[in-house]
């Protein structure tokens, strides 16, 4: 009798320190910082994989910068739009301020002068030519000094080398000034002659590509700055993957190796793409921080899918 009464007391203290931990567990939990519900653990890569994010760019990118300000006369492109290097992308009316200092900045005043002081020159040594003629046939008579000669002599020395240095000034002016128009004539897309700047300045394509960005000012009868980009052509295909990479997997990549790129915007499907560079110098050089490396590949964008900014996931075998 005495056991069984023993063996329920036993059998009702377990139960209730049973009950107990039942409910002391989830305050327990919630004490420690776990989470009551289990969560799925995220798949990792296979060990024979790595594994890394990106982003991609353009291959290759040129602003169209204006080098003169001026109001927009037309626009002949929009964005996403293939061109051609060299072809018209807007036109834009100089500010009658900026042609004039044009005109100015290519005008011949300077070598002008100078043409007619070399003139005044030739005419003083003609004269003095002629005086020593005189001189030198009153000499061969003694009715003249020997001294006079060398004094005309010395002044048309003097007049020569005088005339030598306009002359070489004036080629130097005329060809700093050459240049000068020529590389006007590129910035403004038209033809500049000495003195006559167009009122007008042309915005060409610097390479062959797509027009990736088109600034918001830029539209018919805006007013546009100097030295301000407004539009960005880039080489879409192919496009080019950077991504940072661990120094371990680093060490084992080299310039041609082959990866898959997939993109969060474009689900579903695989590009192949190359390794085009890896830098030898660590992004960050802080001996507390972790070391990790740029990479750069190159993918084939035929069908101009990827677009610049995409978030793409890199998986070498």
């Amino acid at each position: 009798m005495y056991k069984r009464i023993l063996k329920k007391s036993l059998i009702s203290r377990l139960a209730a320190l049973g009950l107990a931990v039942l409910v002391l567990l989830p305050a327990a939990r919630a004490w420690t910082g776990q989470s009551a519900v289990t969560r799925p653990v995220p798949a990792k890569a296979s060990p024979h994989e790595t594994v890394f994010q990106g982003k991609v760019f353009c291959s290759l990118t040129r602003p169209v910068v204006p080098q003169f300000g001026g109001v927009v006369a037309s626009l002949a492109v929009r964005a996403g739009q293939k061109v051609q290097k060299g072809q018209v992308l807007a036109r834009c009316r100089l500010e009658p301020a900026e042609v004039m200092a044009l005109n100015q900045r290519t005008g011949d005043t300077e070598v002008r002068g100078l043409k007619i002081r070399i003139l005044e020159i030739d005419k003083n040594i003609s004269q003095l030519n002629d005086k020593r003629l005189e001189v030198q046939e009153l000499a061969s008579q003694d009715m003249a000094p020997a001294k006079s000669l060398e004094r005309i002599d010395k002044e048309l020395s003097a007049l020569r080398a005088q005339k030598e240095e306009l002359l070489a000034s004036v080629q130097t002016l005329e060809k700093a000034a050459r240049q000068e128009r020529e590389i006007l004539s590129a910035q403004l897309g038209a033809r500049v002659s000495p003195g006559r700047a167009p009122s007008e300045a042309v915005l060409s394509a610097p390479i062959s590509g797509h027009v990736t960005w088109l600034s918001p000012n830029m539209r018919e009868g805006a007013f546009i700055e100097a030295m301000k980009p407004v539009l960005l052509i880039g080489v879409m295909d192919p496009m080019v993957v950077r991504g940072q990479i661990y120094e371990n997997e680093a060490s084992r990549l080299k310039v041609g190796d082959h990866a898959a790129v997939t993109l969060e915007s474009v689900p579903g499907r695989v590009f192949p793409a190359t390794v085009a560079r890896i830098s030898w110098s660590p992004i960050n050089r802080d001996l507390q921080q972790p070391t990790y490396y740029e990479v750069e590949l190159e993918a084939p964008n035929p069908d101009l899918v990827m677009k610049e900014g995409f978030k793409a996931r890199i998986v070498f075998e």
